[in-house]
């Protein structure tokens, strides 16, 4: 209702729905993070379609989404979506031919070294090859920084945990106020967030010791939402209030026989504790965002069956990765979900400013204006205008300083007319009435016959009616004042009362 009033008196669309804030959140699950991809490459395909019928070029997900953050596998394709700008079937490619190149051969047949710690299974050095190989074939230096202070229309940021302290910390592409800057090059951001235990080797960053940020953040969800608040939210603005799309997206739910299988079972409980961690985010993030799920502003893709007995390095299932997650697609639920999704993100027209926040709160304020003075004038005058009313010229004039004086004021006006009974009040009141209803179509006109109080009182109730005054209808004994109340507030249009026969001044 707001919305189309909102139209049709010209104010444009809704900032939050034209340039409001798109966020992506991406988990981690090892090779499992290619469903992630198939989802993505579903969204964006059918957005592009969209957007095309209206002859609008194509995007890629860094001019969609203001702010991608992921964990581990999903770390690794926030930087080649957001910091690389890949587009999705490029992402696609090169995550494939990333897996191949780094669990094709185990480096390790034994678990633990000789002075009982983990052994990595894979060799980091083919991972970090690897890495640097998708940057060289995006034209970008293998030592290049993360945050390299370019301003780029989309931020990215991954999960890893800091070793000492086991805290979550952030790889951010760009700078945030109060927030390290670790000086990490893209490649150390994304061995950083791919250090999966027993997996790889930690990363050491300026001294510092950083592993995958799967305990605690695999699911990135509450990551994603703190940073977007530390970027645009304030102490006396919820975040939700800016956000247009926010998109989580899952690598499958895993069982206990992909955990087994893929890592030595001695790991199992600890793997298991991070798919449940992962369940538990999703579920809170579906409390918190509730409203916007209803309203089709945040969503979760998460394939429910088909991968749980694909381990977190088995790359060569990829052709199950893609069944399994095309059903989950085409299942109508998700059918459905995934058009409601390109619903909202095709209204996208600009990234998200620093001065949203005032945009929305300007548009919200004009349209609850319009709201407030949106109603249709009323007319409750019970009398037909008189055509033998003697327009006399001295007549004319009086009439013509009677609505200048009540319509000229910047405050209401009270006017009486008296004179002996029979000279012609009453017909100069209405004649009136219907010239404020001609030259005024805004203003509403409200006539109360004076006769006795019975008859005041009826008055009262039926403008209150008209106007749908709150509590009037269930409150006759006060109706006079909460008609006056009602009146008398803030954005309230033009209004004239006339009261006639007004002969008992007690009344």
């Amino acid at each position: 209702m707001a919305q189309i009033l909102a139209d049709q008196q010209g104010l444009g669309p809704n900032p939050i729905d034209s340039t409001g804030i798109c966020l992506l959140s991406l988990d981690g699950g090892g090779v499992r993070g290619l469903s992630t991809l198939h989802i993505l490459k579903s969204i964006m395909d059918w957005l592009n379609e969209e957007r095309e019928k209206v002859g609008l070029l194509s995007v890629k997900p860094c001019e969609v989404f203001d702010l991608i953050g992921g964990t581990s596998t999903g770390g690794l394709i926030a930087i080649m979506l957001g910091r690389l700008e890949m587009d999705v079937d490029a992402c696609i490619e090169a995550y494939i031919e990333l897996a191949e190149d780094v669990f094709s051969q185990k480096s390790s047949k034994s678990p633990v070294k000789i002075n009982g710690e983990l052994k990595p299974r894979f060799d980091s050095t083919k991972l970090e090859s690897a890495i640097k190989k998708v940057l060289t074939q995006n034209d970008v230096s293998v030592n290049a920084l993360f945050n390299d202070r370019t301003e780029r229309g989309c931020r990215t940021f991954v999960c890893a945990i800091d070793s000492d302290t086991t805290s979550i910390v952030r790889f951010r592409s760009y700078g945030l106020t109060g927030w390290p800057d670790y000086g990490a090059t893209i490649c150390q951001a994304a061995l950083a967030t791919s250090a999966a235990t027993s997996f790889f080797e930690p990363v050491t960053i300026d001294d510092q010791i950083f592993a995958d940020g799967a305990f605690g953040a695999n699911n990135p969800v509450d990551e994603v939402e703190g940073e977007a608040s530390n970027i645009w939210g304030s102490e006396d603005r919820d975040l939700k209030e800016l956000v247009k799309c926010f998109i989580s997206v899952g690598t499958g739910k895993p069982g206990i026989k992909a955990f087994e299988t893929s890592i030595i079972k001695f790991l199992s409980k600890t793997v298991v504790r991070i798919a449940t961690e992962t369940e538990t985010a999703e579920r809170n993030a579906m409390e918190r965002w509730a409203k916007h799920y209803d309203k089709n502003r945040y969503f979760r893709f998460n394939v429910h069956e088909g991968l749980e007995g694909i381990g977190l390095d088995e790359y060569q299932k990829k052709g199950l990765l893609k069944s399994a997650t095309r059903a989950y697609l085409t299942h109508t639920t998700q059918r459905h979900r995934v058009r409601d999704c390109i619903h909202n993100l095709r209204l996208k027209q600009s990234r998200a400013s620093a001065s949203l926040a005032s945009a929305v709160n300007e548009y919200r304020i004009r349209v609850q204006m319009l709201l407030r003075t949106s109603h249709k004038a009323c007319w409750v005058v019970p009398f037909a205008r008189n055509p033998n009313f003697v327009d006399q010229r001295s007549q004319h004039t009086k009439l013509d300083q009677l609505e200048e004086n009540l319509f000229s004021q910047h405050h209401p006006t009270t006017l009486a007319i008296y004179g002996l009974g029979g000279i012609g009040k009453t017909q100069v009141a209405l004649d009136l009435a219907y010239r404020a209803r001609q030259k005024y179509p805004a203003c509403s006109v409200f006539w109360i016959s004076a006769d006795n109080a019975e008859s005041v009182q009826q008055a009262f109730a039926n403008i209150s009616l008209q106007l749908d005054v709150p509590r009037a209808k269930y409150n006759q004994t006060n109706v006079a004042k909460l008609l006056q109340h009602h009146l008398n507030q803030e954005g309230t249009r033009q209004w004239l009362l006339v009261v006639n026969n007004v002969d008992d001044v007690e009344i």
